[in-house]
């Protein structure tokens, strides 16, 4: 057991570059880094009027989503001061320490990183940016931030234990630590736990139902536009399968003799999968009219209301590529049944919408209205970037179709979230 803590502290140290972190560093309040992350990411004292965390956009109960009432469906955010809001969705942080860092300077070779830009490089990046945002937690300055660290007497106790006695001694340095340890947690096994009814499956302690490992086969089929996206293969983003009699430790063992077989061309690519290939496209996402009627009305984001989201164009690695205007990170697909609204504007509220959007892009000539609105399909947000060639289905689907792909994607819902699972809908049968 202390060989593995061993290994677990010195994996830390190299992800997250932290060459002081002790390996014999646990406190009593806090017996790991991560745990020190978990409590960090609660802790609303760390924005300007001790009302928000980051736990309030990522509910640790649901998926790490944003649950609370806003006034816009939560499609976005509302920031410390109850009336600021955002214009993005705030995603899900399960399976984020799967997304590698960022690389690319264009369009084309663009891939990892984190938010829907992928502006953070990494995890302990992306974790520095929320404090310090006008419109989320609203802090005035590192320093600000250090020093709220500072009045409680168990942070002072694990900073100094897990980096050092002077570690606030620099407020840089203090304040990376916090955001070392909020990635430390999002590393964690209760952040990734691969538990689903699909990873059960894979190691033969769940069945699939027939509507569900319809489909699954339909899902990777490479008729279909689904693992053109949502599939991390067998390289970047794949989780390694733990050693035996390491469950829970990251990704299910390999299939034992009768687990359910994967569909042909499946090959091992569930072992670890993420559902994502970490690349940014554009798929014809339209505007959310309502969300910017609201931001409109109460004098926010003017800029956001100006230009549309510019998406990847943002991210400063990608030196004015216009060609990346409107593209977004593919998102994992992990816990996705309950984690609406969807896309990166909370334009869908729920899956069933999405793939028929989905179909309607492969070219399916029947999904001629939003099942939502029952209106016609909005234009895309950003229609000269939009990839066409890539949503391209090769056999448009039946509602049966669309019905079996919503039962497989209930199977990717981590364990603990089963609950938070929303009934079936009218017409959705999931035997």
């Amino acid at each position: 057991m202390k060989r593995r803590s061993k290994q677990l502290f010195f994996s830390l140290s190299f992800t997250l570059g932290l060459s002081s972190i002790s390996v014999f560093a646990a406190t009593t309040t806090f017996p790991s880094l991560s745990s020190l992350g978990e409590r960090l990411f609660s802790d609303t004292n760390l924005s300007l009027t001790g009302t928000q965390s980051c736990a309030s956009c990522h509910n640790p109960e649901q998926g790490f989503i944003d649950t609370r009432e806003n006034g816009v469906e939560s499609a976005v955010s509302l920031g410390h001061d109850g009336v600021s809001l955002g214009h993005r969705n705030a995603p899900t942080i399960s399976y984020a320490a799967l997304s590698p860092r960022f690389t690319g300077s264009n369009a084309n070779n663009a891939s990892g990183g984190q938010f829907w830009d992928g502006r953070a490089g990494n995890l302990s990046d992306q974790a520095e940016a929320p404090p310090l945002s006008e419109v989320e937690m609203g802090m005035l300055s590192k320093a600000d931030v250090v020093s709220r660290l500072q009045e409680n007497s168990e942070y002072v106790e694990a900073f100094k234990s897990y980096f050092g006695e002077n570690i606030f001694d620099d407020t840089d340095t203090a304040y990376t630590a916090m955001a070392s340890s909020l990635a430390a947690f999002e590393q964690s096994p209760a952040v990734s736990p691969f538990d689903s009814k699909f990873d059960r499956s894979i190691i033969g302690e769940y069945r699939l139902t027939q509507s569900e490992m319809a489909g699954r086969n339909l899902f990777f089929s490479r008729g279909n536009s689904c693992v053109r996206c949502h599939s991390s293969g067998q390289g970047q983003g794949q989780a390694q399968p733990p050693r035996q009699g390491q469950r829970g430790a990251g990704a299910p063992q390999r299939p034992p003799r009768g687990a359910t077989a994967p569909p042909r061309g499946m090959g091992n690519v569930a072992v670890g999968q993420v559902f994502s290939n970490f690349r940014y496209f554009n798929n014809g996402t339209p505007s959310n009219i309502r969300l910017n009627s609201i931001l409109q009305s109460t004098g926010q984001q003017s800029e956001f209301l100006a230009t549309g989201d510019l998406g990847l164009f943002a991210n400063p690695s990608l030196n004015g590529d216009r060609n990346s205007r409107g593209r977004f990170k593919v998102s994992t697909l992990r816990n996705i049944a309950v984690t609406a609204p969807y896309m990166h504007n909370g334009v869908f509220k729920t899956l069933k919408t999405v793939l028929e959007f989905y179909d309607h892009q492969g070219g399916n000539p029947l999904r001629i209205n939003n099942p939502e609105t029952g209106m016609a399909w909005q234009n895309a947000e950003t229609p000269q970037t939009v990839d066409r060639r890539r949503l391209r289905i090769q056999n448009n689907f039946s509602d049966v179709d669309i019905n079996n792909l919503e039962c497989f994607l209930r199977t990717l819902t981590d364990q603990k979230f089963e609950q938070q699972l929303p009934p079936l809908r009218d017409g959705l049968g999931c035997s």
